[in-house]
């Protein structure tokens, strides 16, 4: 998975279904810009963070 091979990601899971993924990263190594833009990059889908309780952030995918 492309957001995979982004540097301080540490686990990403989308669902095509539900429009949405959720990516756990090191705050330290990387920012949710970076692999937001890997992932508009490598598959043309568009991605915004959703604060949710208990975690540092995810990202919710949407296909343009």
């Amino acid at each position: 998975m492309a957001v995979e091979r982004v540097s301080g990601v540490v686990d990403a899971e989308f669902s095509y279904e539900e429009g949405s993924g959720v990516v756990t990263y090191d705050t330290e190594e990387t920012d949710p810009g970076a692999f937001i833009d890997e992932l508009k990059d490598k598959t043309g889908f568009v991605a915004t963070v959703v604060p949710t309780p208990g975690t540092t952030s995810a990202a919710k995918e949407e296909q343009r």
